[in-house]
């Protein structure tokens, strides 16, 4: 189940049906593709939250002004 939210299986599987029934799907390619872009928004939306609230808290600038 959780190897179905990840990019890379559907590579694999594409490699495997190249080299099991020298075919190429084109499906599980759009799969992966897609997958890999949710993955990197999601990673991005993540990103912004935390610096966001970390800006917010204070703490880029608290972090800076203790350096040497």
């Amino acid at each position: 189940v959780v190897s179905g939210f990840l990019p890379p299986t559907y590579v694999f599987e594409g490699m495997r049906g190249i080299i099991l029934n020298n075919e190429f799907t084109m499906p599980t390619l759009w799969i992966g593709l897609i997958l890999s872009v949710a993955w990197v928004f999601l990673a991005y939306c993540f990103f912004v939250f935390v610096h966001r609230m970390v800006v917010k808290n204070g703490l880029i600038a608290r972090l800076s002004a203790e350096g040497p």
